[in-house]
C-alpha cells in the first residue's frame, strides 16, 4: 500500500514534464516561425548534453551514497550539500565558459547562419545551469518517498511556460526566451529549497 502510488505520480511527472517541452515547441512554431523553432530546437539539444551526460552520473552515485545515508540516519542533508558543492565546482566553470563564447561557438561550428542560435543560447545558459544543479539531485523525491512533490513540480513547471508563452507572445522570441528563462529558473531553484527540506527531513 505504502508504494502503490509512487509509480503513478512519477508516470504523471514526466508526462507533464514531456508535454511541457513539447507544447512549448508547437506553441512557438505557430506564434513564431519553423525556422526559429529549429534554431531553439538545436540550442536545447546542444545545451543538455553536460546535464545528461555529467549531470546523470553524478546524479547515480548521489542517489546510491543519499539513499544509504537515508536508511542510517532518515535524512541525507550531509550527502546533499557534498553534491551541491561538486555540481557547483563543474558546473561554474561549463556553463560559465559557454555563457562567454556560445555565440561564437555556434557560429564557428555550425556556421554563421546558426550565430543566431547562439543568441537564443546565451538568454537560456543561465536556466540549463540551474536545471543542471537541481536535476542531478532530483532523485531524493524517490529517497524521501516525495514523488507527489515531484508530479506537482512538474505541473507548475507546465503550467507555467504556458502562461509565460502566452504572455510574450506579442513581443519578440528573444523577449520571450528571456522571461521564460527568469520564471522558470526561478521555479527550479525554489523546488531546489524544497529537495533540501525534503534532504533535511523537514518535509
Amino acid at each position: 500500500t505504502r508504494y502503490r502510488n509512487f509509480p503513478k505520480y512519477s508516470i504523471l511527472a514526466i508526462l507533464a514534464n514531456k508535454l511541457s517541452y513539447q507544447l512549448t515547441n508547437i506553441i512557438i512554431s505557430m506564434i513564431y516561425s519553423v525556422s526559429t523553432l529549429g534554431f531553439y530546437s538545436h540550442v536545447q539539444r546542444v545545451l543538455g548534453l553536460p546535464a545528461s551526460l555529467i549531470g546523470t552520473s553524478i546524479g547515480r552515485v548521489f542517489f546510491h551514497e543519499a539513499n544509504k545515508e537515508k536508511q542510517r540516519t532518515g535524512k541525507a542533508i550531509k550527502t546533499w550539500k557534498k553534491t551541491m558543492r561538486k555540481l557547483v565546482l563543474i558546473g561554474v566553470p561549463i556553463f560559465g565558459l559557454l555563457y562567454l563564447t556560445v555565440e561564437s561557438l555556434f557560429a564557428f561550428v555550425f556556421g554563421e547562419p546558426w550565430r543566431i542560435a547562439g543568441e537564443y543560447a546565451e538568454i537560456i545558459i543561465p536556466f540549463f545551469f540551474v536545471q543542471f544543479m537541481v536535476s542531478s539531485i532530483s532523485s531524493i523525491e524517490t529517497i524521501m518517498e516525495k514523488q507527489n512533490l515531484d508530479l506537482l513540480f512538474n505541473i507548475v513547471i507546465l503550467v507555467g511556460s504556458m502562461v509565460i508563452i502566452v504572455v510574450s507572445s506579442a513581443f519578440s522570441f528573444k523577449i520571450f526566451l528571456i522571461n521564460w528563462a527568469i520564471v522558470i529558473s526561478l521555479l527550479y531553484v525554489i523546488y531546489g529549497f524544497v529537495l533540501m527540506k525534503m534532504a533535511e527531513g523537514k518535509i
